[in-house]
């Protein structure tokens, strides 16, 4: 009888282990592929966001351009890179739709456009020639050189 017993508790242990072992496997198996998922989407998303730089005009007070999305999906403009030969320059903040209010970002719909402008603050000179880079927040970007008009 203690044999039957024992034998039965074993088995007890053993499936309980295994029903552990499967429910802990299945969890990380799913948070494992789901980012795995997660960045699958978001380099597909920034595949289907295609901004581009339709125009620039530059002086040394004002950076204007119209940035237009021929992509897919929602492109969120979060920055704009300026630089030249010797240096580069960052800006976090600037001014959207014609708006004299800064913003950290501009959201563009597909096949939308938007005017973005900045003001350099004395880092872009006349005669110059500068390269200018529209960053988003999934890694798309668009590009261009401008020169500095007086």
């Amino acid at each position: 009888m203690s044999e039957i017993l024992a034998t039965l508790i074993l088995i007890v242990i053993a499936v309980s282990l295994g029903t552990i072992l499967v429910s802990w496997a299945s969890s990380y198996s799913s948070s494992a592929l789901g980012g795995l998922a997660s960045s699958t989407y978001r380099a597909q998303a920034t595949l289907r966001q295609y901004p581009v730089i339709e125009y620039a005009n530059a002086t040394p007070t004002n950076l204007t351009l119209m940035v237009s999305n021929e992509g897919q999906l929602p492109a969120t403009v979060t920055g704009i890179l300026v630089s030249n030969t010797t240096s580069q320059r960052y800006y976090s903040s600037f001014y959207a739709g014609g708006s004299h209010v800064s913003v950290s970002s501009v959201q563009i719909p597909p096949m939308g456009v938007v005017e973005i402008s900045v003001n350099p603050n004395g880092f872009m000179k006349s005669g110059g020639s500068y390269s200018v880079a529209v960053l988003t927040s999934s890694g798309a970007s668009a590009s261009t050189v401008v020169g500095v008009g007086p």
